[in-house]
């Protein structure tokens, strides 16, 4: 392929090369990336990847490479420039061969989202429809059944902020790489990954060798979602949100279609009557329309006490005791006993004759006890509640009826319905000396029910809607930040970059053992400058390190980049290991950027000790720390630089693989 057509093919259908990312090109990066670590385990692997990298770079990166010459050569932000263009040059090779991950995610997540819009919208309108009252109501004659405010509000509002804040503090808890709050997602990472493995392994029946190599498939998924936990949680969260959205506005518009094709109105209700006051609900009505009380329309507008009040919707008791007359409902004792007394009052005379020989007695005493006489009307007013229909007994039937009462006697009412038509009756005889109970609800008007619709789309759109929609364009921001602050300095990246910029555009090689650092002030720590690394080699290996330094030296710039600005030795005691790892704490990088090059002998297995020590050499170096194992042959009379045998190598890469850290890295160092 030409280098016209390598380009062509670089931007036909594809963005131009760029510095910005997007999640698709980190699914393509780890693709490839993965595909290189399993060209590498070859015998001529390297050297495949050293001259198909290298053409790479010179064909499409060399001419946009401004930092090659610069002080800042080894910056992010070349980084980020070279392996965007690498990664463009990767997918314009690849093309025949079938769906890229990265499009693969595009499309799930596009696929996903459309789902989520329809799925939100459903819910909304289900939610908004089914917000209603499931009370047996108390209304007027032909008055429709209201919708419950609170209901409305918690299904349709509050609870879709609970999630958005249990959203929010799970986003946050991811970003927080090695803290204690991410400790939940690495259990769960790790049991997800340790359930896969052993259904792999005992239900497929895999060999050693087979088994060993699920593992360090399985923990290298893991580990590269860990790395860049911090990037993808941005499109489930934006997904999330495209859900939210839907939801509010499904909502919001299902309210204005009810209000303006249906009779449907709002009510409220609470059992706590002293507390939740009409004039109370006012003021938070108040509170909570601020936003929009300056707007001009009359969709903008919100209930006033008056509607409030004739809006309170509350259900008939189920038992009927519950509805007894009591102190409470008796306004003016000695006026209704007078009005009792009057013979010429039909419904008073039929009273009389119904109350006991002792209650009339009181009431014929022209100044009786106040306590007693309320006594007594309660329970001779409750003895003729429990009894038959008053509705065409003398004096009721010609007397004038609330609408309630009416309705009620035209549906033939039966059991408690008797009950509450006998209590509508003599609040309709007695006005002004019986309450009218809370349970009814003869002061409903549809006016004051339809009142709350503007309330209610406007609060829908002003904290649902507006605050998804301000959620989705931070989250947008937040994905296109950790996409610029991506870390592309993982062993992984560190090999490609070394492999683009050499030979002669990396650090000329230090031809010699490495200067000894220069002394500091007393008791400062050993500072080191960009391309330095700290050289730790097994104590088997001490007279490699002290007597080849040169060589190593050459090797290390080589494959690497690097320089040994130091070196100390690991494995002669527990002791001497945890004052090391202490040391590493102390030291101190120029460019934010540990480098620790571990040199060990192939022969000798990745045992449990010697990962344990590497992973507290890696926590001892901190978030951006890169451990890289060196591995030569076994030291003999000829070279004590032997290169190391595939098959050792092979079994140190699936033991580091499987410590799913991507920062943890093995190379050979002699070849």
């Amino acid at each position: 392929m030409t280098n016209n057509e390598k380009e062509s093919g670089m931007t036909q259908g594809k963005r131009s090369p760029k510095a910005e990312w997007g999640i698709a090109d980190v699914v393509d990066l780890e693709f490839f990336l993965d595909d290189d670590e399993r060209l590498r385990r070859d015998s001529k692997g390297e050297e495949q990847l050293d001259q198909r990298d290298r053409e790479i770079y010179i064909d499409h990166i060399e001419a946009a490479d401004s930092w090659r010459d610069s002080p800042r050569n080894d910056s992010s932000e070349r980084r980020r420039l070279i392996f965007g263009r690498w990664l463009e040059a990767r997918r314009s090779l690849a093309m025949g061969d079938g769906s890229r991950p990265g499009e693969l995610f595009e499309s799930f997540k596009a696929l996903a989202g459309g789902i989520l819009v329809v799925l939100g919208a459903l819910c909304g309108f289900l939610d908004a429809s089914a917000a209603s009252y499931f009370g047996r109501l108390q209304l007027d004659n032909g008055l429709p059944e209201p919708a419950n405010v609170q209901l409305y509000l918690v299904i349709c509002v509050v609870v879709p902020a609970v999630l958005v804040v249990a959203a929010m503090v799970s986003l946050r808890r991811l970003s927080q790489r090695d803290s204690k709050q991410a400790v939940l997602f690495n259990f769960l990472a790790g049991a997800v990954s340790n359930l896969v493995t052993w259904l792999m392994i005992h239900v497929s029946g895999l060999d050693s060798q087979a088994r060993e190599h699920m593992r360090a498939t399985s923990a290298g998924i893991i580990a590269r979602l860990k790395e860049h936990r911090t990037v993808m949680k941005w499109p489930f969260f934006l997904m999330f949100q495209k859900f939210g959205i839907a939801f509010a506005t499904a909502v919001t518009l299902t309210t204005l279609i009810l209000n303006l094709f249906s009779d449907r109105g709002f009510g409220w209700q609470t059992s706590a009557t002293n507390l939740f006051v009409p004039a109370r609900i006012e003021g938070t009505v108040w509170f909570f329309s601020l936003p929009w009380r300056w707007m001009p329309f009359h969709w903008a507008t919100q209930p006033d006490a008056n509607a409030i009040a004739c809006s309170q919707v509350v259900h008939w008791p189920t038992h009927s005791d519950s509805a007894l007359f009591s102190l409470l409902n008796i306004k003016n004792s000695p006026g209704l006993a007078n009005k009792l007394r009057d013979k010429s009052n039909e419904v008073s005379q039929f009273l009389m004759n119904q109350f006991s020989a002792d209650g009339r007695r009181l009431l014929d005493d022209s100044n009786p006890a106040k306590d007693k006489l309320q006594d007594v009307l309660i329970g001779e007013l409750n003895n003729v509640l429990k009894g038959p229909s008053l509705y065409g007994e003398q004096g009721f039937a010609e007397m004038q009826k609330s609408r309630e009462a009416v309705a009620l006697q035209a549906r033939n009412p039966r059991g408690d319905e008797i009950f509450r038509l006998n209590r509508l009756l003599l609040e309709d005889a007695y006005p002004e000396d019986l309450t009218r109970d809370a349970y009814v609800n003869g002061r409903l008007s549809n006016d004051a029910l339809k009142a709350w619709w503007p309330f209610l789309v406007m609060f829908t759109v002003i904290y649902g809607i507006l605050p998804r929609m301000l959620l989705f364009g931070l989250a947008r921001c937040g994905q296109r930040n950790a996409l610029l602050t991506l870390p592309l300095d993982d062993t992984r990246c560190e090999r490609l970059f070394r492999r683009l910029i050499k030979p002669g555009l990396a650090p000329p090689p230090i031809i010699g053992p490495p200067k000894p650092p220069p002394p500091g002030p007393k008791g400062a720590p050993l500072t080191f400058e960009s391309g330095d690394c700290l050289l730790l080699a097994s104590f088997d290996l001490r007279e490699v390190a002290e007597k080849d330094s040169t060589l190593l030296a050459d090797l290390l710039a080589h494959r690497c980049g690097w320089r040994a600005r130091r070196t100390l030795l690991f494995g002669q005691s527990a002791r001497k290991d945890r004052e090391l790892i202490e040391t590493l704490r102390t030291l101190s990088w120029k460019d934010g950027r540990p480098r620790l090059l571990c040199l060990q002998d192939a022969s000798f297995p990745p045992i449990g000790e010697i990962r344990d020590f590497l992973r507290e050499c890696r926590d001892a170096l901190g978030e951006h720390g890169q451990v890289t194992i060196g591995l030569i042959g076994t030291p003999g009379p000829t070279s004590r630089v032997p290169v190391p045998r595939p098959a050792e190598v092979a079994v140190w890469q699936r033991k580091i693989e499987a410590m799913a850290d991507p920062r943890i890295g093995v190379i050979r160092l002699a070849q």
